[in-house]
């Protein structure tokens, strides 16, 4: 019977694993395209500094240039997360969009005020 009761439980606990698993596969490769597009966006936005001046284009530069470096961390940070359980992996999830989603708001914003 405890036998029994410990397959079950290993069962559960695999089920769980494989699920968190997908999950993660999905949510990597979703975010590495977003990712990539962001690079994308930050070079077409590069573009734009030639035709900036003075204050406007130091400030401009500066912007794009932490965007840059947000984005390679977030690249980082993906790519050496290491599996390890579900509540951690909730957190890492929930910060990790936070701050995608904010890059995204910059990003939008600058197209927004130089177009």
């Amino acid at each position: 019977m405890l036998l029994s009761c410990r397959r079950k439980g290993k069962k559960i606990s695999d089920s769980i694993e494989n699920e968190l698993k997908k999950e993660w596969e999905k949510f990597k490769k979703d975010v590495q395209k977003t990712i990539e597009k962001n690079k994308t966006t930050v070079n077409g936005l590069k573009k734009n500094i030639e035709t900036l001046h003075g204050e406007a284009k130091t400030k401009y530069q500066q912007t794009v240039d932490e965007l840059e470096k947000q984005n390679d961390a977030l690249q980082e940070r993906i790519n050496n997360y290491k599996e390890e359980g579900k509540e951690r992996w909730e957190k890492f999830k929930k910060e990790f969009t936070h701050e995608m989603e904010q890059i995204g708001t910059t990003i939008k914003d600058l197209i927004k005020t130089n177009t």
